[in-house]
């Protein structure tokens, strides 16, 4: 219930949550591949929550902690009810609605919610990414706690050097740093709401004028195609991070970055520039300039 609820917040008060973490959950009856949950109701919950190899190594402890937390759980007419809201939770429709950059969590071997039910998350939410632990069932916060929260730190680290400035410029910040996690996932559909409608992306050797979203993914999908097969893990902020309000709907950010690649090796070094501008969605990046890293100190 916990995933279902958090989707329902994300959609309702979207200006109140910056992060969204759904862990084994499901979008609902309409798009949804429901497993095994008989063990909620015939009390086998052991093999419900984990995989038979973390049982047979597990056993002492597990009996130990579900003695400690059984009293806790749902019965009755509270479980009764807490499976009809769950029968009933839908978001299959509304899902792109949420804005909150999205890590999803799944367990390979979960047989309660499927793990095919994340990539249908990550499939319709705009900023999401998944990760899927291996050997892992629907209780793969307790059987692999160290992976479960290496993944959730990592995910909410704000990317280095950006340090969250005064008022007014916080917002700006918040609009940048977003965009540059979606890039980290190099998929060039998730970068577009972040760009202004017409913009510019300008390079050493080109000039991109995008007059629609579908130009904005034009222009991204051959830099993150060629960012792939350079097996980019991610850009990092070098030195300071300039973040400054020019007007009541102009901003300007100035940095320069480095991307590495899954073996942490530098792929490249360089400044950006962006200017950014306020419409009634929020503030959207109307131009890039991608130069040397010197220009931007």
């Amino acid at each position: 219930m916990g995933g279902a609820i958090a989707q329902q917040f994300a959609l309702k008060y979207p200006d109140k949550l910056d992060n969204l973490i759904l862990g084994c959950t499901m979008a609902g009856v309409t798009c949804s591949q429901f497993g095994d949950i008989s063990g909620v109701l015939n009390g086998n919950l052991l093999d419900l929550l984990f995989t038979p190899d973390y049982i047979a190594s597990n056993r002492p402890s597990l009996e130990v902690f579900f003695k400690e937390t059984t009293p806790f759980h749902s019965q009755g007419e509270a479980l009764q009810r807490q499976l009809q809201a769950f029968a009933t939770h839908n978001t299959c429709d509304t899902l792109s609605n949420i804005k909150a950059l999205t890590l999803i969590l799944t367990g390979d071997k979960d047989i309660a919610i499927p793990p095919i039910n994340s990539d249908t998350l990550v499939s319709k939410i705009p900023n999401a990414k998944l990760e899927v632990i291996a050997d892992a069932a629907h209780a793969f916060p307790y059987s692999h706690g160290d992976i479960t929260a290496n993944l959730i730190h990592t995910f909410l680290q704000p990317p280095p050097n950006m340090e969250k400035p005064t008022m007014p410029d916080q917002d700006i910040l918040k609009t940048f740093g977003a965009y540059a996690q979606v890039f980290n996932l190099l998929d060039p559909e998730k970068v577009k709401s972040y760009f202004h409608i017409p913009s510019m992306l300008m390079t050493s050797e080109e000039v991109a004028v995008m007059e629609n979203s579908e130009q904005v993914v034009k222009v991204f999908t051959p830099l993150m195609e060629r960012l792939k097969l350079q097996n980019f893990a991610e850009s990092k902020i070098v030195g300071e991070l300039k973040v400054s309000q020019l007007s009541n709907n102009q901003g300007l950010v100035v940095g320069a970055a480095k991307r590495f690649d899954k073996d942490d090796k530098e792929i490249e070094y360089f400044g950006f520039t962006y200017t950014l501008r306020k419409d009634e969605e929020g503030w959207k990046i109307i131009a890039g300039v991608l130069h040397e890293p010197e220009i931007s100190s």
